[in-house]
C-alpha cells in the first residue's frame, strides 16, 4: 500500500511541476532560499536573507525558504515550504531568484528569466571534484550546478582558482564571479552581536572553545559508529583536561552527534540546536578544527585557532589536500594530551599574512555589497576576470571505457580532432571504475548525472515511452509518429538538463552500447558525428531496440564514421543510403 501511495504522490508532483514550470510565470520580486538541501535556515543564504529582510529598499520583495522541517517566521513577507514538496516545486518555478549554497537536484531546470546565485560553502583545504578522482563520478551534478549558476559568490580568489580547476569550468562557465566578502562571515564584525551571543551561551563569562571537526566518512573508510566511539573517548579525555573557567562547545556531524552522550561531560556541550553555527563561532574565543574551511572563516576574528589533526598522515595521504593544515603555521596537536596542553597555554593569534591571503575582502558590509550587485545592479563587488575564449568545442561521448578495441582506439581518434575536446560519460558507470577516468589527463570531463526516474518533467504521455517502443519493436511493428515526436521532445529536454549552458559546436558519439547517448546525438543543435564500431554493429544485429536507436542516430548524423573496413563490411550496406557523409578510418591499426 505504501509503495502504491508513494507512486501516486510522485506522479502528482511531477504533473504539477510540469504544469507550473510551463504555465506559471516567474514573480519578479520573489527569492527562494535553499541551504544544504533544506537542512535549515543556515550559512550564506541565511546571512543574505537577514540583510534583505531588514532593509526598507527590499520591502517589496517576498522570501521563501525550502526546508525539510518548515517553520514560521516573524517577518510577514517570509514563508517556508517543505523541501521536495508540491509547494517547493511551485516556488521553484515561481521565484525570480534562487539563492543556494550547494548544488541543486539533478532534475531541476531553470527558466531563461530566472537568476541563480550560488554562494558555495567555504574555502577548500581538501581536494574537490576531479582533483579527487575516487569521487569523480559524483562531481557530475556539482559541475552542472556551477554551469547552471548566473552568479557565483566566492570567499576569495584562491577558492575560485581551486573550484574552476577542480570542476573544469574555465572553458564553459558563462556567469559572473563576485568577491565581496563572504556573507556568513559578516557576523564576525558585529561586536554587539558577539557580546549578546556570549551572554546567551554562558552568563558566567567563561572562555568559550568551539570544536568543529571534519566528517571523515568514506574518505578514510571509518564507519559512523566507529567514529562516534572514537569521538566519545577523545571528548572524555578533553573534558578531564579542562578547568572550571572553560566551556567546550562541539559541532559534530549529525551521524556522530546523535549518539554522543554529552551528559557524561562537565565542560563539553553540543552547539545549541536552535542557533546558527556562525552565531556560536562569533561568541567563541578559540576555534579547534582540522581540515575544515571554518579555519579560514575564523581568521576574520583574529582570535586563536588550534588544529587537532589526530589522523593527519592518514587523512592527508588518502583524501589529499590543496593546503596541508600543518602548513598554515597554526598551533597543531595530534594527540588529546597535546591538545589539552595547547589549550592551557597563552596561544598566539594567526599570522596577518594568512588573513590577507584569505579574508581581506570580508567585512560587516559583505551582504550589502552582494545584494546590491545582484538585485540593484550596483558595482559594489570585485568581479573576477572571467571570459570564455573563442574556441570551437567538441563534446565526445566515450562509453564506459571497458577494455576492448572500442575504448583502446579512442586515443587514436582524439588525435584527429582539432577542437577543444570535452569528454562526457554516464557518471554511474564509473562509481566503481573511477580509475578509468585517469586516462584523460589534460582533457575536460563533462559527466552526465543520470537519475531520469526522479526527473520531474516527464509528462503523462512520456510515462512508459521507452517500454512502449521496446514492445512495438518486439512485435516487429513500426513506431508511431506520435511516439517519435515524444522521443525527440524528451531527448531535447534531457540533453538541455544534463549540459545546461555548455556550448559545443560538435558532438561525437564515439563509444558505448547505451541508448541514451544515441538519443542525445539526434537532438544535438550543432554538428553530429557517429562512430560505428564492430561491437555496436553486432549488438544492432541481435537487439532490435538498440538497432532502432542506432539507425535514428545514423540518420541524424552529419558524418558517419566506420572504425575500419571490417566494420563497414559488418554493416552490410545498412547505412549506404544515408544523406550524410560516410568515412572509413583505420582506428584499430596497431592495437
Amino acid at each position: 500500500m505504501y509503495r502504491i501511495l508513494k507512486k501516486v504522490i510522485t506522479f502528482c508532483v511531477r504533473l504539477a511541476y510540469r504544469i507550473i514550470y510551463h504555465l506559471i510565470p516567474t514573480q519578479k520580486h520573489t527569492v527562494l532560499f535553499i541551504a544544504f538541501h533544506g537542512r535549515g535556515c543556515l550559512d550564506n543564504p541565511l546571512a543574505l536573507y537577514e540583510y534583505m529582510d531588514s532593509q526598507e529598499r527590499f520591502a517589496d520583495y517576498r522570501f521563501v525558504w525550502a526546508l525539510k522541517e518548515p517553520r514560521t517566521f516573524d517577518s510577514p513577507r517570509t514563508r517556508s515550504v517543505k523541501y521536495l514538496s508540491l509547494s517547493y516545486f511551485f516556488w521553484l518555478a515561481r521565484s525570480k531568484y534562487w539563492i543556494s549554497n550547494c548544488k541543486l537536484p539533478s532534475y531541476i531546470l531553470k527558466k531563461k528569466d530566472q537568476v541563480y546565485l550560488q554562494t558555495w560553502h567555504g574555502t577548500p583545504l581538501k581536494t574537490l571534484g576531479f582533483d579527487f578522482m575516487e569521487d569523480a563520478y559524483v562531481a557530475a551534478n556539482q559541475k552542472r550546478g556551477f554551469l547552471l549558476s548566473d552568479v557565483l559568490v566566492m570567499p576569495n580568489a584562491y577558492t575560485w582558482e581551486k573550484i574552476r580547476a577542480a570542476y573544469q569550468l574555465d572553458q564553459l562557465f558563462q556567469g559572473q564571479v563576485l568577491f565581496g566578502g563572504y556573507p556568513r562571515n559578516a557576523v564576525f564584525f558585529q561586536a554587539e552581536r558577539r557580546e549578546e551571543m556570549r551572554r546567551q551561551l554562558d552568563d558566567r563569562g567563561r572562555r568559550i572553545i568551539a570544536y568543529m571537526p571534519t566528517w571523515r566518512g568514506k574518505v578514510i573508510d571509518v564507519r559512523a559508529e566507529e567514529q562516534t566511539r572514537q569521538l566519545q573517548e577523545m571528548l572524555r579525555e578533553i573534558d578531564e583536561g579542562l578547568d572550571e573557567d572553560t566551556l567546550f562547545l562541539c559541532k559534530l556531524h549529525r551521524l556522530n552527534s546523535k549518539d554522543i552522550d554529552f551528559s557524561a561531560f562537565r565542560h563539553v556541550r553540543p552547539f545549541p540546536d536552535e542557533w546558527e553555527t556562525y552565531d556560536v563561532l562569533c561568541a567563541a574565543d578559540v576555534l579547534v578544527s582540522d581540515y575544515s574551511s571554518v579555519i579560514i572563516d575564523f581568521l576574520c576574528t583574529g582570535r586563536r585557532i588550534v588544529l587537532f589533526c589526530y589522523d593527519h598522515d592518514e587523512y592527508v595521504g588518502k583524501r589529499g589536500c590543496y593546503i596541508d593544515p600543518a602548513q598554515l603555521q597554526l598551533p597543531m596537536a595530534q594527540t588529546v594530551s597535546a591538545l589539552n596542553a595547547l589549550l592551557q597555554r597563552d596561544l598566539p593569534c594567526p599570522d596577518l599574512q594568512l588573513r590577507e591571503r584569505f579574508v581581506h575582502e570580508d567585512g560587516a558590509d559583505a551582504c550589502e555589497a552582494i545584494c546590491h550587485a545582484l538585485f540593484l545592479g550596483e558595482e559594489r563587488c570585485v568581479r573576477a576576470d572571467h571570459t570564455l575564449p573563442p574556441r570551437r568545442r567538441a563534446l565526445l561521448f566515450c562509453g564506459e571505457l571497458s577494455k576492448g578495441k572500442m575504448s583502446d582506439s579512442l586515443f587514436f581518434y582524439l588525435d584527429t580532432l582539432e577542437e577543444e575536446v570535452h569528454i562526457t560519460f554516464m557518471n554511474h558507470l564509473f562509481k566503481e571504475k573511477w580509475e578509468r577516468l585517469q586516462q584523460f589527463p589534460g582533457l575536460d570531463l563533462m559527466p552526465m548525472y543520470m537519475y531520469q526516474k526522479r526527473y520531474a518533467h516527464v509528462s503523462k504521455a512520456e510515462e512508459g515511452l521507452l517500454a512502449r517502443i521496446r514492445e512495438t519493436l518486439r512485435r516487429k511493428e513500426k513506431v508511431s509518429k506520435a511516439d517519435l515526436r515524444l522521443l525527440e521532445r524528451q531527448g531535447e529536454r534531457e540533453y538541455s538538463r544534463y549540459l545546461y549552458q555548455g556550448e559545443f559546436a560538435l558532438f561525437v558519439r564515439y563509444g558505448g552500447l547505451d541508448i541514451e547517448s544515441l538519443k542525445w546525438l539526434t537532438v544535438f543543435p550543432g554538428e553530429r558525428r557517429l562512430v560505428l564500431h564492430d561491437v555496436m554493429v553486432q549488438k544492432a544485429k541481435n537487439n532490435a531496440e538498440f538497432a532502432f536507436y542506432l539507425k535514428r542516430a545514423a540518420e541524424a548524423a552529419d558524418l558517419l564514421i566506420y572504425a575500419d573496413h571490417s566494420v563497414l563490411a559488418m554493416a552490410e550496406g545498412a547505412y549506404e543510403k544515408l544523406p550524410c557523409r560516410q568515412l572509413v578510418m583505420d582506428l584499430y591499426a596497431g592495437l
